[in-house]
């Protein structure tokens, strides 16, 4: 059973599926409804938030969110007691090296950060932001 949503993006994958049988496999790059907005036009938001994920420390994976609120500017929700005391330095750190110096980087500290019905965690959000 494959599930994809309307506006979920992808393209084939050069390797074959693992089954066997030949098939071609399809890589999702994202939804179309999730982008980050920058001055050059609108950019898929999971390849970035993929590799700001693989950029934090181990006690920050899975601790944070990327809240997209303006062009060109996104805040970093940590949760609190993630990493300790150096949980928003280090994600301002990786924030940094992911999306780069043209980007602003807010980081805010949350007691808990809130969850879909399924349990699962939105990584990345988008609040306010036009394209």
């Amino acid at each position: 059973l494959i599930r994809y949503e309307t506006g979920d993006i992808g393209a084939l994958d050069a390797a074959n599926c693992p089954c066997k049988r030949g098939l071609p496999t399809i890589r999702v790059l994202g939804r179309a409804k999730d982008q980050l907005f920058s001055d050059e036009g609108p950019v898929l938001a999971r390849p970035l938030v993929e590799r700001l994920h693989r950029e934090l420390p181990d006690a920050l994976r899975g601790r944070v969110q990327v809240v997209h609120t303006r062009p060109r500017y996104i805040v970093l929700r940590v949760e609190r007691g993630a990493d300790g005391h150096a949980g928003l330095s280090r994600a301002a750190a990786a924030g940094a090296a992911v999306f780069g110096h043209e980007w602003h980087i807010g980081t805010v500290e949350v007691e808990r950060l809130a969850r879909l019905p399924s349990g699962k965690l939105p990584y990345f959000l988008r609040l306010g932001t036009r394209a």
